[in-house]
């Protein structure tokens, strides 16, 4: 018999809020773990613009996602609470590395929860934190100033940086003009551009970013490959970003599925009767 070569993928524990409308949080972090090649074990910590789940049920989810299988990277996004901040730092502290996404705002910038959950984020995970990635309306948020262009992604990246991260990745997609992300390790800015790509309608394209990072760091490219090779991953998947549930979503799995014989055409839906010509 010839000999065989078990392989696996890496493996994430990936915490955030569960969307009812699948469109954002652990679902679109989800499929970017998955387009980057690695294993998620979803942990849910809260049901969007519900409610947290409670600390007990979030934390025996925790444990039994780190002894299920190796932990090569945790992916932290909306931790529903404060108190949840707090409490699932304290079983992730000998795991990593942390990729840090905490989606507290949604897309038009606005905060879903109160500053007591910004401060527990930054107070909790990002001393922890080997990368941080936040939009520019996020990163304001928690500086506690707008950033409205380049100059104040800056600064609100060496802020960051103070609070004991290792690597700040401040992405530019809410801002006008040319498409900047950037990627400060507290020494050197590192400039990602690119042609802005405007979809309406777009959600989850950020988690979705998160997630494949992730998935590249587990599986250990340097965390300037994984951002480059996620914001390629992403962007190609919001130029093919299909239609569902009423919201335009980045799949970052469509191409493989595409190649792998998948129908992925959207449906077509006809007008509503007054509309017909």
């Amino acid at each position: 018999m010839l000999p065989t070569t078990t392989r696996r993928a890496a493996c994430v524990p990936v915490l955030g809020a569960l969307d009812p409308r699948g469109h954002e949080g652990l679902t679109a972090a989800l499929a970017g773990l998955t387009a980057g090649g690695a294993q998620g074990a979803p942990v849910a910590s809260a049901v969007r613009d519900l409610t947290a789940l409670p600390e007990r049920l979030v934390l025996d989810a925790l444990r039994r996602a780190l002894a299920d299988a190796p932990v090569d990277a945790v992916l932290l996004g909306d931790p529903g609470a404060a108190r949840l901040a707090w409490a699932v730092a304290e079983p992730l502290s000998a795991r990593g590395p942390w990729i840090v996404d905490p989606d507290l705002c949604d897309a038009h910038g606005e905060p879903r929860h109160d500053r007591a959950v910004f401060d527990a984020v930054r107070d909790a995970w990002l001393p922890h934190a080997e990368v941080l990635v936040v939009d520019a309306h996020e990163a304001g948020r928690f500086v506690g100033r707008p950033v409205e262009d380049l100059a104040g992604m800056r600064e609100a990246g060496k802020r960051l940086f103070d609070a004991g991260v290792t690597w700040v990745v401040l992405t530019g997609g809410a801002l006008e003009g040319h498409a900047v992300d950037l990627a400060y390790d507290g020494r050197d800015f590192t400039e990602f551009g690119a042609d802005r790509r405007r979809r309406i309608g777009l959600v989850g394209a950020g988690a979705a970013f998160a997630g494949h990072l992730t998935a590249r760091r587990a599986a250990g490219d340097a965390v300037l490959i994984a951002v480059e090779a996620a914001k390629a991953a992403i962007g190609a998947a919001i130029d093919d970003a299909l239609e569902v549930g009423g919201a335009a979503r980045a799949l970052p799995l469509a191409a493989s599925l595409r190649q792998a014989g998948v129908d992925l055409t959207p449906i077509e839906v006809a007008p509503p009767a007054a509309e017909r010509p």
